[in-house]
């Protein structure tokens, strides 16, 4: 009895695996959903006009900047070192007080640029710490 059935056995078998392997390959819903976020952010502090072919630079802030040499707890020291500046840099330096530190500071600029480019030469003649502050 049980030799009757094996021919339909091996049927089904021949229907039923190949439909489940066509199931398993069908697409799925998973979806996959990538987004990027780029952000700039751009710092402006000159506007350049052009006017009868001359480039003229105008600043958009007023700026109050100064280069400071070093700082000191002690007056005699920053008087010695003030000196030094001054003799080196031949350029104006001054000693101004905070909060009990003597700091030395040389040059006024009211452009970025100007003060970058008069900080390389302050640095080119020694005074590696020297750094840009508002004054």
């Amino acid at each position: 009895m049980f030799k009757k059935f094996i021919p339909l056995l091996y049927f089904s078998l021949s229907i039923l695996i190949p439909a489940l392997y066509l199931m398993s390959c069908s697409p799925s819903e998973e979806v996959i959903s990538v987004t990027v976020d780029t952000f700039v952010i751009k710092k402006t502090d000159t506007v350049f006009i052009q006017t009868d072919s001359t480039r003229i630079e105008q600043n958009q802030f007023d700026f109050n900047l100064t280069i400071q040499l070093a700082s000191y707890d002690n007056l005699a020291y920053a008087e010695s070192f003030a000196l030094k500046a001054k003799e080196t840099l031949n350029s104006d330096v001054e000693i101004s007080e905070y909060q009990g530190k003597y700091t030395i500071i040389t040059g006024k600029f009211d452009a970025v640029r100007k003060a970058e480019a008069y900080l390389g030469f302050v640095k080119s003649k020694g005074f590696n710490e020297a750094f840009i502050r508002s004054k």
